[in-house]
């Protein structure tokens, strides 16, 4: 899934998004907000040095002074072989090739303006996954949240830079007896009710890997939930409880995805 349909070594190009497709057309000529990602395919860091990321992105202009990106998009990597999860804020300062230069932008007061005349307003940057979470060797697939939006693309394969962080064991969930009813096939259903956030999940073998992220404009970063969740002819369920009611909840299997729940 390569939704700018930009071609790996356009990726290091002087203009990255030249030639590229426009995947908001669409919601552009509706007047809609919308969010886009790409990613090469594949990746030999040994060469390269680092990996960019295609972020393209339109707000509503009664959005644009309360909901900021990069800072209120969080991005979720998964490594396909070991179902490794890491997630992390975009930050402003890893925008573009390297070297980065730090930024640190004026605070903006987060006013919320219902009364916004019809419009959108957007842009578009570059993203170097490699500094912001250290992905190691493999095939990964990256999703980019913003509230209650998702744009999603992979898999990338990774290769020629060794492991920098040890694989962490996820904490085993226990069963939620509220959880929503299992899938009919492989993938995952996500329900908030208040606080809590519970998840069903249909899958392969002894236990399925999940990630749940939750998110909230009035939280300064992502709150995240590594899981391995027990299956039992196949269908596991889990649950976390986050700080307070009002958070978006997205859960992650794989290649699979659930959410928003709110």
């Amino acid at each position: 899934m390569h939704p700018l349909g930009i071609s790996d070594d356009q990726f290091w190009a002087l203009d990255v998004f030249a030639n590229a497709k426009d995947p908001l057309a669409e919601s552009r000529a509706a007047v809609q907000p919308g969010l886009a990602i790409d990613a090469p395919s594949s990746a030999d860091l040994a060469a390269r040095k680092w990996l960019p990321l295609a972020v393209v992105y339109t707000v509503t202009n009664a959005e644009a002074n309360y909901l900021r990106v990069p800072e209120d998009a969080a991005l979720v990597a998964l490594r396909l072989e070991d179902g490794e999860a890491r997630v992390a804020q975009l930050v402003e300062a890893f925008q573009g090739k390297p070297p980065h230069k730090p930024t640190a932008p004026a605070p903006r007061e987060r006013v919320r303006n219902p009364e916004a005349p019809p419009g959108i307003v957007g842009g578009r940057f570059l993203q170097d996954v490699t500094a912001l979470l250290h992905p190691g060797p493999g095939t990964w697939v990256f999703r980019l949240l913003l509230g209650d939006r998702i744009a999603a693309c992979g898999p990338s394969r990774i290769s020629g830079i060794a492991e920098t962080q040890k694989p962490r064991t996820p904490p085993v969930a226990k069963p939620a007896a509220d959880a929503p009813p299992p899938p009919a096939t492989p993938g995952l259903k996500l329900v908030s009710k208040g606080s809590r956030f519970a998840g069903s999940v249909r899958g392969k073998g002894a236990a399925a890997l999940v990630l749940v992220v939750l998110l909230s404009e009035d939280d300064p970063g992502p709150r995240v939930f590594p899981l391995s969740v027990a299956l039992h002819d196949g269908v596991g369920t889990f649950a976390v409880e986050g700080p307070a009611p009002g958070y978006v909840g997205w859960a992650f299997s794989e290649e699979e995805i659930a959410g928003p729940a709110r």
